[in-house]
């Protein structure tokens, strides 16, 4: 007697693969979406820019952070980065 190996179908190796897949995009998503909104000056995630708000403030500017352009009505300002 001989041994015979059996090859899995073609259709579980797909769907094996799809599964393998679907798994690595979900915990992608979970770990990389730490809820942060992307290019928030008071944010330390990657997509956020407080280095450039701490940077403006060490080199001398005044920087306010506002969610409104009526909160910045002031006559002395510069530049608004939006």
């Amino acid at each position: 007697m001989s041994a015979t190996r059996t090859r899995p179908s073609t259709g579980l190796t797909v769907a094996a693969v799809v599964a393998a897949v679907v798994v690595t995009l979900a915990l992608l998503v979970a770990i990389g979406g730490g809820g942060a909104t992307p290019l928030d000056p008071r944010s330390d995630e990657r997509s956020g820019t407080s280095a450039m708000v701490a940077l403006a403030r060490a080199l001398g500017a005044e920087v306010t952070i506002a969610d409104d352009l009526a909160v910045l009505d002031d006559p002395g300002a510069d530049v608004a980065v939006l």
